[in-house]
């Protein structure tokens, strides 16, 4: 499996994805120490194009949660988008206003969740660069 992907050009615009698990311990929003390694090197590709948006996207697989701080996949995934998002912001500096953040739970599959390889695949953060 992957744990980084980029596309090339899209409709959407150019795609960063990352597995979760190199990001979160499961169930968790917070970054592991680790993830800000790869976020660093997410920046750098990002500042190749100043005059785009980013969008960050946070997806999960189908397992329900129920805790305290996520009610269900749709918060949990929206908290990861928005960890990524502090994490250009505040350490990196980057410019808040070219971000937004968007969290789909587990609506937007990219794979069957009928295994644990295929709900690894869901859970992930996508960084998009919009055309």
């Amino acid at each position: 499996i992957p744990m980084v992907s980029i596309s090339k050009e899209t409709d959407r615009g150019m795609v960063i994805s990352l597995a979760a698990e190199l990001l979160f311990a499961l169930g968790e929003e917070e970054l592991k120490p680790e993830a800000k390694v790869i976020l660093n090197k997410v920046a750098y590709i990002i500042k190749k194009y100043p005059d785009r948006k980013i969008r960050m996207e946070g997806h999960t697989c189908d397992l329900p949660i129920r805790t305290p701080r996520f009610p269900n996949n749709q918060v949990l995934s929206e908290e990861r988008a928005k960890s990524v998002l502090r994490y250009f912001v505040e350490e990196l500096k980057s410019s808040p206003d070219r971000f937004t953040t968007k969290g789909f739970g587990d609506t937007k599959p990219i794979t069957s969740n009928a295994t644990e390889e295929g709900r690894r695949k869901n859970r992930r953060v996508e960084i998009i660069l919009v055309k």
